[in-house]
């Protein structure tokens, strides 16, 4: 993980995930890669909060490589992030279709919730060999009703960064015959679904999309996307 230190301990954490990398290239159309994309904005967004002592940022990466979606969840809880925001580049099959889509904190469903929960305790330090069933009951119920309290807080909170990205996303001038679209909506997206902070998913745009695809591309409208 790259990190930018701040002077100013009461800087907002942010790390800034650029989705996919390595051998995961994400969306492909032509010579066009998701995982490209998405770090050179990364990157512009970076230095921009870095710039300003409100904010310290981290990188889950900083180059072309694969980071596991498992270590870009510890990343944000090991650096103890304020907020998550992840950027991709979509795709579709009908290459008419275009815009932003801003994706926040979902409620899992209860099996998937409880496997994740599971899978958590499991690999907690602490050995739970020798408790008590009754004792595993309660520590269970405490935990469902932090991880409730926890995770309401998370989805309203995400929820509002969301929106607020999406009212602010720059206008687009390509051409209008096209599905465009500029949607927010709930997704179990694993980085932000599981972490322990607020998370917001943006797909800045559909690489299937020839105008849009290669607009993504162009230094001048990353450096838009990193500004707005």
């Amino acid at each position: 993980m790259a990190l930018a230190q701040n002077a100013n301990a009461s800087a907002l954490r942010v790390l800034v995930d650029a989705g996919h990398g390595g051998s995961d290239p994400g969306a492909v159309r032509g010579d066009l890669r998701e995982s490209a994309i998405t770090l050179k904005i990364a990157l512009r967004l970076a230095d921009l909060l870095r710039d300003d002592p409100r904010f310290a940022v981290a990188l889950t990466r900083d180059r072309d490589r694969n980071v596991p979606l498992t270590e870009r969840v510890h990343l944000a809880a090991n650096w103890k992030s304020d907020v998550v925001l992840s950027i991709h580049a979509n795709s579709n099959a009908d290459a008419r279709t275009a815009g932003v889509e801003v994706y926040f904190q979902n409620q899992l469903p209860a099996d998937e919730e409880s496997m994740f929960l599971a899978a958590r305790e499991n690999g907690d330090a602490t050995d739970l060999r020798d408790s008590t069933p009754e004792d595993l009951t309660a520590r269970g119920d405490l935990v469902s009703i932090l991880e409730d309290l926890r995770r309401g807080r998370n989805v309203r909170a995400s929820f509002e960064l969301s929106r607020l990205l999406l009212e602010g996303w720059p206008s687009s001038s390509a051409p209008q015959r096209r599905r465009s679209s500029r949607a927010l909506r709930q997704a179990p997206f694993y980085l932000v679904s599981h972490g322990l902070t607020p998370a917001v998913l943006v797909e800045v745009g559909f690489l299937t999309n020839a105008a849009e695809g290669q607009r993504l591309a162009t230094p001048a409208y990353q450096t838009a996307i990193a500004n707005h």
